[in-house]
C-alpha cells in the first residue's frame, strides 16, 4: 500500500506536470475598438466608416506592413503561355488549365548592376471547370508555398525555380535556389496537393488560381535582393528604407497584379475573385483584401498573430518571436512593438475590419496554439459590429463554436480538429461560404 509520504510526493509531481503543461493565462488588455476614431469619437453609421477605415489602414501601413513605393500601382505586362484541357492526373477531364507569365518592370542600369538577380516575372496558374469553358466562373486566388507545380496532381505544369523557406542564421544566397524536381512536385508540403483541394473546388463550379510567392520575394532573411523590391528603389537607394513595404506587402502586391490579369480572362467572373491564404500567407491575404477592394471576399486560414488573432491577449506567438525570426516580413516599425504586444495600436480585429463590408471567413484549428484560436474567434466575432453598420450579419454567436461546427453569415468562422494546416474540412466550409455569397 502506498505510504502517505509517497502519495503526497506523487500528487505534487502530478500537479507540477499539469502546471507545466497548462497554458499561461496572462491578464489581457482590452481589445481595440474598430468603431472608435483615434480621437475617441464613436462610429455609429456606415457613412462614417470610410474615414475610420482610413485611420486603421494608415496604422497598419505605418506599423506592420509598410508603404509601397511609387510605381507599384501600375499593371504588369503578361503573356498567356498555355490554354489546354488537363489530360492526366486527378484533374483530367474536369479542368481547363491556363498558364500566364506576368513580367515585372525592367530594372534600371544601376539596379541591374547592384542587384543582378532581382525577380523578373511571376507565373500564374489558373484552373477553371472544363464543363463551364464558355462561362465566367467565380475564382479563389492564393499564393502558394510550394510552387504552382505542386498545386494539384497535374504533370502538365512545368517545374520551376524553388527557393528554401528561411535559412539558419545567414542571409539567402543565389545558389540556394534550385530547379524543382518531380519529388518537389509530389511532396505534400504546406499548400501542396491535399491543401489546395483543386478537384473539390472545380467540382463545386469554382476556379482556382495560384502563384508561387517566392517569384515575388523568397521567404528568407536577405531574400529581398532576389525579389521585386529593388525594382522600385529611388535613385541612390541601396536597401529597403524605413517605412517601406515588407515581404507581406510584396506578396500581397503580387495578388493584386494577378487580379489585374484575372479580371480580363474570359473564363473568370471579374467581380467574384476571392483571396485566400494559410498561416503567413493568411496574413498576406488579410492585407491583400485591405489594400485592394476589388477582391470579392476573404478566406483567412489560421493567420495567427500579426494576422487575424488578438495580440493583446498575450497568448500564442509573441511579436518578439515574429520579429526575431521573420523581421523581413514587416516594415521596420513593427520591431518597436517587440515585448509590447498589449500596447500595439493595431490588432487582428482591426485588420479584418478593413475588408468590411465584403464577406470574411476565419478558419482556426484547435491544435494550433501558436495562432491562438480563441483570439482568432474573438476577432471574427468583434468585426461583426462593423458589418452591422451596413445592415449585414456577423457570426451571430457569443461563444466560440463547438469543434468542427462552422457558423457563417456575412462573417464566417470555424474551429477545426487537428493541427496547423489546410484540410478538406476547411475547404468544405469555404466553398459553402462562397456559394452562400454568390447571390
Amino acid at each position: 500500500m502506498m505510504s502517505a509520504k509517497l502519495l503526497a510526493a506523487n500528487l505534487l509531481l502530478l500537479a507540477l506536470i499539469a502546471s507545466a503543461q497548462a497554458p499561461t493565462t496572462p491578464v489581457p488588455s482590452p481589445m481595440l475598438d474598430p468603431l472608435r476614431f483615434n480621437d475617441g469619437t464613436a462610429v455609429t453609421s456606415a457613412k462614417q466608416w470610410p474615414a475610420r477605415r482610413a485611420e486603421i489602414f494608415q496604422i497598419f501601413q505605418r506599423e506592420e506592413y509598410g508603404q509601397r513605393p511609387p510605381g507599384t500601382e501600375k499593371k504588369l505586362r503578361w503573356h498567356v503561355d498555355e490554354v489546354a484541357p488537363v489530360t492526366s492526373g486527378s484533374l483530367a477531364g474536369i479542368a481547363l488549365r491556363k498558364r500566364i507569365t506576368l513580367f515585372f518592370p525592367a530594372p534600371s542600369a544601376t539596379v541591374a548592376r547592384q542587384f543582378p538577380h532581382t525577380a523578373r516575372e511571376m507565373h500564374l496558374l489558373l484552373y477553371t471547370p472544363l464543363a463551364k469553358k464558355s462561362e465566367r466562373v467565380p475564382i479563389v486566388l492564393g499564393a502558394s508555398f510550394a510552387g504552382t507545380w505542386a498545386t494539384a496532381d497535374d504533370p502538365g505544369v512545368p517545374l520551376g525555380t524553388a527557393w528554401p523557406m528561411g535559412l539558419p542564421d545567414r542571409d539567402l544566397a543565389f545558389t540556394d535556389a534550385h530547379t524543382a524536381t518531380e519529388a518537389d512536385r509530389t511532396h505534400q508540403t504546406i499548400q501542396g496537393h491535399s491543401q489546395w483541394q483543386a478537384k473539390k473546388i472545380l467540382e463545386h463550379g469554382f476556379g482556382l488560381a495560384t502563384f508561387y510567392y517566392a517569384d515575388l520575394e523568397p521567404d528568407a532573411k536577405g531574400g529581398w535582393p532576389f525579389g521585386v523590391r529593388p525594382l522600385f528603389f529611388r535613385p541612390g537607394q541601396t536597401a529597403p528604407a524605413e517605412g517601406e513595404w515588407g515581404a507581406f506587402s510584396v506578396w500581397a502586391w503580387g495578388s493584386s497584379r494577378a487580379l489585374d490579369y484575372l479580371q480580363t480572362d474570359p473564363n473568370v467572373d471579374p467581380l467574384r475573385v476571392a483571396i485566400t491564404g494559410h498561416s503567413r500567407l493568411a496574413k498576406t491575404a488579410d492585407w491583400t483584401a485591405a489594400t485592394d477592394t476589388r477582391f470579392w471576399l476573404l478566406l483567412s486560414n489560421e493567420g495567427g498573430k500579426g494576422g487575424d488573432s488578438i495580440l493583446h491577449r498575450l497568448q500564442g506567438e509573441p511579436i518578439a518571436h515574429l520579429w526575431d525570426k521573420f523581421s523581413y516580413w514587416f516594415t521596420p516599425a513593427f520591431g518597436h512593438w517587440s515585448g509590447r504586444d498589449a500596447e500595439t495600436p493595431f490588432d487582428g480585429n482591426l485588420l479584418i475590419s478593413l475588408t468590411a463590408p465584403r464577406p470574411v471567413y476565419v478558419g482556426s484549428a484547435i491544435g494550433d496554439a501558436w495562432s491562438d484560436p480563441l483570439g482568432e474567434f474573438l476577432s471574427a466575432k468583434d468585426v461583426g459590429r462593423v458589418f452591422a453598420l451596413f445592415g449585414k450579419q456577423g457570426l451571430g454567436v457569443t461563444e466560440q463554436p463547438s469543434l468542427d461546427t462552422p457558423v457563417m453569415h456575412d462573417v464566417g468562422y470555424h474551429l477545426r480538429a487537428g493541427k496547423h494546416d489546410v484540410t478538406a474540412f476547411d475547404w468544405d466550409a469555404y466553398l459553402q461560404f462562397m456559394e452562400m455569397h454568390l447571390h
